[in-house]
């Protein structure tokens, strides 16, 4: 019977192609873990001993502040999250807690560098991923400052979505996102979240199918770059 932890990690994109020998020494210093909706999964202060992928429900990360926390970043399913660890062994920054109920796999700081250094492609996605998410940081950044709520929106929704399986040219979230989950994202309040969504939907940009949302990227792409003219226009 096959390990479960080891056919996790094979269906993880980070570790895609690695191989056999090396993806069972990191199955066997790796752990499954499960956390309740609500819970801690690290703190700021904590070690940076581990980095996350996960296999099912949502984490989110978000930062303390004076003014209340902000929401850095949803990861769902074979997403991973806490990789900076590998490039620094500065204590945790950031919260990391479980959105909704989540099963995780956590594999030490130390069996990732030594992948890193071994593996030309796990180095090249692991900065890759480093990379994406500092420029996710500074587009949602630029758009907080200067776009009106309903672009913030769009883009938000391209950015958490990912291939939709059975949708051909579609994307998706799944499951979907609360009004006051995406609220929390973009900086807006609830009842002003509801009505960027209803402009969207409006716009064909997103449709609600049960637990996900159904995203039209062309259609995204569309939108935004309207805004976009628009800000030059003014």
């Amino acid at each position: 019977m096959i390990d479960p932890i080891l056919w996790y990690l094979r269906k993880q994109p980070l570790f895609e192609g690695l191989e056999a020998r090396r993806l069972r020494q990191l199955a066997a210093v790796s752990a499954c873990m499960e956390f309740p909706r609500g819970s801690t999964i690290y703190a700021p202060g904590d070690a940076s001993d581990s980095a996350y992928a996960v296999i099912g429900g949502r984490v989110r990360r978000y930062q303390p502040t004076a003014r209340g926390a902000i929401t850095v970043g949803y990861h769902g399913a074979r997403q991973c999250f806490g990789e900076e660890c590998v490039l620094s062994d500065m204590p945790r920054e950031t919260f990391a807690e479980a959105a909704m109920p989540c099963k995780l796999l956590a594999f030490p700081r130390s069996a990732l560098a030594m992948l890193v250094v071994a593996d030309a492609r796990i180095r090249a996605r692991l900065f890759d991923l480093v990379g994406a998410r500092l420029r996710s940081a500074e587009s949602r950044l630029v758009l907080r400052l200067r776009a009106p709520l309903v672009e913030r929106t769009a883009s938000a929704l391209l950015e958490l979505a990912t291939r939709h399986p059975h949708r051909r040219g579609r994307l998706q979230i799944a499951p979907a996102l609360s009004m006051a989950e995406l609220a929390d994202y973009v900086g807006s309040s609830r009842i002003a979240m509801y009505e960027a969504i209803e402009k969207l939907a409006d716009a064909g940009v997103i449709i609600a199918d049960g637990h996900a949302q159904i995203i039209d990227p062309d259609a995204a792409a569309r939108f935004l770059h309207t805004g976009e003219e628009s800000h030059e226009l003014h």
